[in-house]
Parts: C-alpha cells; structure tokens; sequence
C-alpha cells in the first residue's frame, strides 16, 4: 500500500531534515505532501494566539524549496493560511492514490522500519480505518514524559494514520476527523506492540519553547524559564510535572531518557 504522509510546518528545523533522511531509507512506495506557513488562529485552531503571517526562517522555507524537486515530494508554502484544517485539506490534494494517509507532525521522528510496519498494519486487517500510537514525547533534550495516561500519553490523544482514498477531505483537525472516515480503530497499545512508540522531539529546543509561549494560551506566560528549571533540575524522577510545568495537569510525571 501507498503511504500518503502530510507534514504541516513552520520552523521545523533540524526535523524536517532528520524526517527526508528516513523517508530515503524506505524502499516503499510513499509520497510526502508538505504545508508550510502560519495558520492562523480561526475556527478550530482559534485556540491558539495570533499570529503573523510569514513562512519559516530556520532554514526550513530554503530546504522544503530543494526539496520540491523530488518526484516523491510535493511542498505547498505560503505566508498565511486559514487554520490547520486548510493547511492539511492543501496537503491532501497531491494524493492521487489509495493506501494509507499518516499525520508525521513536523516534530515527529518515525523509522523506516516503523512505516514498513504501519502498512503491515493496515495490509493485514482491513477492518482497520484508523490507527493510534504510543508517543516517546520528549520534554527536553534528554527528559520524557513517563505518564501513563497524562500529558504526553493521554489515551485519547496521537491519532495519526487512516485507510486512504482519493478524495478524503478533513472535516476538523481537533480532534482529527475524516469524511467518510468511520471503521475500526487500532488501539495504542496494539499498535505499540507493532510499532513501537514513536519519538516526539515537542520540546527540545529553545526555539519550540519560545514559539510554544508565544503562541499556545493558557500557562504558557513563563514557559521558557519553567522549561529550563525542568531541565536543571536534579532529582530524578519527576512524578509531579506540573510542579515545573504548569500546563501539563494532573498524573504527569517525567524521566531521564538516558542516565550515568
């Protein structure tokens, strides 16, 4: 099966790069449909803080415009787009063919082998329409989240892969949801036992913070100075996030990925 992956983005270095090096290492057939620009804070993404309109100035806007000339890539990029709902329906439009459509937020480090499952997924059990994962999801360079259904791992939450056909527009995008788009869903925890979890760099940099404190609403007043305690901080583990991280609600808790 085709793996259709739509990718929305702005400021996605060093990501976006890390992501092209894998999709080379997939001897599968795939096309990767990348939106980039500001969406902008309407209908469901009215949650979020204005912003202005512009493209990426990382870096990315110059790698996505190289990019464009691969046959298995189409980029879509401008500075201001009507929510994320527009961006993603732009991105569905480079679709031709059936098989399977994946959400790779522009953050999100998925295997070449983890794709290769995926199809194996949808290939071997046709009931299947829609599939959820596990998240590694990272809250600094060398911080997780370990909740086991709390911030980062809430049971509800990373839906990312749907049966694909021509023509499949997005209805919404909080939550994800798909014209017509109404089968059986593969749960987390079978699809871990698949795949495995996937890596979430959300918070790695100081850029994402900075950009997160800027535009998210509600807690964020003083994100990049509540990430950095988080990041000093010696006492390990966290079993009380919201303690550093005020917006993380109740029953989350943190790790060292990798300790001496």
């Amino acid at each position: 099966m085709r793996i259709n992956i739509f990718t929305i983005v702005l400021d996605g270095a060093p990501w976006i790069g890390a992501q092209f090096a894998e999709l080379t290492r997939l001897r599968h057939d795939w096309h990767w449909s990348i939106v980039e620009g500001a969406s902008m804070a309407v209908k469901d993404t009215a949650w979020m803080g204005n912003q202005q309109g512009r493209v990426s100035h990382d870096g990315t806007n110059q790698l996505l415009s190289a990019l464009a000339s691969h046959p298995r890539i189409t980029v879509n990029s401008k500075p201001e787009w009507g929510g994320k709902t527009e961006m993603i329906n732009a991105a569905l439009t480079a679709f031709k063919r059936d098989g399977i459509l994946l959400q790779m937020d522009s953050d999100e480090l998925w295997t070449a082998d983890q794709l290769r499952r995926l199809n194996s997924i949808f290939s071997a059990n046709p009931e299947y329409n829609t599939l959820k994962v596990k998240m590694d999801y990272m809250l600094g360079p060398n911080v997780i989240s370990t909740s086991s259904n709390g911030y980062g791992n809430r049971s509800n939450e990373w839906v990312r892969a749907w049966r694909y056909s021509a023509g499949l527009w997005m209805e919404c995008h909080e939550p994800p949801v798909f014209n017509g788009n109404r089968g059986r869903v593969c749960e987390r925890d079978e699809a871990e036992s698949i795949l495995g979890p996937i890596l979430h760099m959300a918070w790695v940099t100081p850029q994402q913070v900075a950009y997160k404190q800027r535009i998210y609403r509600g807690g964020y007043e003083n994100a990049c100075e509540q990430w950095e305690a988080l990041q000093s901080n010696t006492k390990w583990p966290v079993k009380d996030l919201k303690s550093f991280l005020p917006w993380v609600g109740h029953n989350a808790s943190a790790d060292l990925l990798f300790k001496d």
